[in-house]
């Protein structure tokens, strides 16, 4: 934290492929994990972006917690069995990987084509987003709900 206080929370679009956007939605996948040293914080905000041929945002997430280690170290926190041994493929032995534990995420009732949000192409793991995108409205409805969703134990 800066003597200003911290940082206001920052946008990023995330692609993800099945069974791992619907998971997440579904409340059943509560971390979203990526290679590399991502600069994510708690309170940063997630697009959730489905791949082709779905190629919409779906959903929105709110990030609650961020957990760095190497691939092998956070494969052992995905708790979803149908998912843990993807996860831990895709983390492989990467030296450097993080782990987003999620604590609110709103699924968009009209998902939302790239195009809306002024882009062309999907990032191929995330990218951030400027401050001033303006946002369509099914966006910026979601993104007001995670103020107040928090997950619930059904």
């Amino acid at each position: 934290m800066s003597a200003a206080g911290p940082r206001p929370p920052r946008v990023a679009l995330l692609s993800f492929r099945q069974p791992f956007a619907d998971a997440l939605l579904d409340g059943r996948k509560r971390h979203e994990f990526r290679r590399g040293t991502a600069g994510f914080a708690p309170g940063d905000l997630l697009l959730v972006y489905e791949i082709a041929p779905v190629s919409r945002v779906i959903g929105v997430a709110r990030v609650g917690r961020v957990h760095r280690g190497s691939g092998p170290e956070l494969a052992g926190i995905e708790e979803h069995p149908d998912l843990s041994d993807l996860t831990a493929d895709y983390l492989g032995d990467a030296p450097a990987a993080v782990a987003l534990q999620l604590d609110a995420v709103h699924r968009l009732p009209d998902p939302v084509p790239l195009a809306a949000l002024g882009l062309d192409r999907p990032p191929r793991s995330y990218r951030w987003l400027p401050r001033e995108t303006s946002w369509p409205a099914a966006v910026r409805d979601g993104l007001a709900a995670l103020r107040e969703e928090r997950w619930t134990s059904e």
